[in-house]
């Protein structure tokens, strides 16, 4: 049966896997941050960008091979300069094994951003694997609190066993209420052994509406933070004093990122003969604003949909 295939029903409460969802939600939309022209077969944008947001001091190696011409894996780096920048980098690949680069010579390194893979031997946090990190903790949070909330509103009482029988014949009860099933206990001797203890009395901070704007916010600043409109219900236009204003704002410097980003296909185009090329994805370009603005648009750029 395709149930036992696919079973859509997701523990929502667990913010565990509720971490995974949205770190691979929001990656999917960092990878989409820089497009690429001229890459070679073996060397997608996908496994590059990955290599630059993932690692944890944000570098993509790149190198040549016989059998598979130009290629990136994930690597580390080592054997310092006079001001601690990597000179060799090694990797372990069952495909292409393991194997030790000069870099310059034998293979070169893209950067994500200037912090590069350390700061006088303090290693840095160069790609943006945290920064999509704390955000998908933000969300997993909310949504199981907004999980556990819906879920508390089909009971009006907390039941209370004095057994473990009756025990069990309650969280039977309770399972199947909380995936929608009408549920009925047979034993009627259980009824005097627990009692309720009322609820619906409480007062709830946590109202379901809150919960649902605080997520619309954390989206809101998570794209706000790369340079792109997710939502502004309260402002149809925004003038371009504001837009360059928001611009200091931004935690990720898109600007910086392409700059590294050319910069590193350029020694790569000069070691190897290439002729790669990359820009800025138009809907992460926040400039564009200031065009869209003097064209007569509603201000901000393209809005990006989860």
């Amino acid at each position: 049966m395709i149930e036992d295939k696919f079973n859509p029903l997701c523990d929502t409460t667990n913010v565990n896997s509720g971490v995974w969802y949205w770190f691979n939600k929001l990656l999917s939309v960092c990878l989409d941050i820089f497009d690429y022209d001229g890459l070679p077969e073996n060397l997608p944008k996908k496994e590059l960008e990955t290599c630059l947001l993932l690692q944890r001091d944000g570098h993509a190696l790149v190198y040549w091979t016989v059998e598979y011409g130009l290629v990136t894996v994930w690597s580390d780096l080592f054997e310092p300069d006079l001001y601690y920048r990597p000179t060799k980098a090694t990797f372990g690949n069952p495909i292409l094994n393991t194997r030790t680069l000069t870099i310059g010579k034998d293979c070169e390194v893209i950067w994500n951003n200037r912090l590069g893979s350390n700061i006088y031997t303090w290693t840095t946090d160069g790609g943006l694997r945290s920064f999509i990190g704390r955000y998908a903790r933000m969300l997993a949070d909310i949504d199981s609190t907004i999980s556990i909330y819906t879920i508390n509103q089909r009971a009006t009482s907390y039941p209370i066993a004095k057994n473990d029988k009756v025990k069990t014949s309650l969280e039977t009860f309770f399972k199947k209420l909380k995936q929608g099933k009408t549920a009925i206990i047979a034993d009627d001797t259980i009824i005097e052994s627990f009692k309720n203890v009322d609820i619906t009395g409480r007062s709830n901070a946590d109202k379901l509406n809150d919960l649902l704007i605080a997520k619309d916010k954390i989206l809101e600043s998570f794209f706000r933070d790369l340079g792109v409109r997710f939502y502004n219900p309260k402002k149809a236009q925004v003038s371009v004093e504001e837009v360059e204003s928001n611009t200091q704002l931004l935690v990720v410097n898109t600007s910086e990122m392409l700059e590294c980003r050319e910069e590193g296909v350029d020694r790569v185009n000069k070691l190897f003969g290439t002729n790669i090329s990359v820009k800025l994805n138009k809907k992460f370009d926040i400039t564009n604003y200031s065009e869209m603005l003097g064209g007569g648009v509603n201000g901000g750029n393209a809005e990006y949909n989860l």
